[in-house]
């Protein structure tokens, strides 16, 4: 998606746009259902790393076509990360 070559694929560019803002909008949706603004629905170990980079995947959809909802969705995801969760008071 961020390849500066002038002869990209446009139709592989396209697919990719495609289902990348649809997975950002599978994110948003998650979070906004969350109590804590999770973009994941699962729980399992090493977790919080898939969950920072679900705030990669915004910004590269937000990147592709900006939008506050992409924006907001990943500072929930880093907040989540940074103690805005239900296990805060156990740090």
């Amino acid at each position: 998606l961020y390849s500066k070559e002038s002869n990209k694929d446009a139709k592989a560019f396209e697919i990719l746009k495609r289902d990348l803002l649809r997975a950002a909008d599978e994110i948003v949706a998650n979070t906004h259902s969350h109590a804590y603004g999770r973009g994941l629905t699962h729980y399992a170990w090493g977790v919080n790393g898939s969950l920072a980079r679900t705030a990669l995947v915004l910004g590269a959809a937000n990147d592709v076509r900006p939008d506050r909802k992409y924006v907001d969705a990943a500072y929930d995801q880093i907040a989540y990360l940074y103690g805005r969760n239900p296990l805060a008071d156990r740090s």
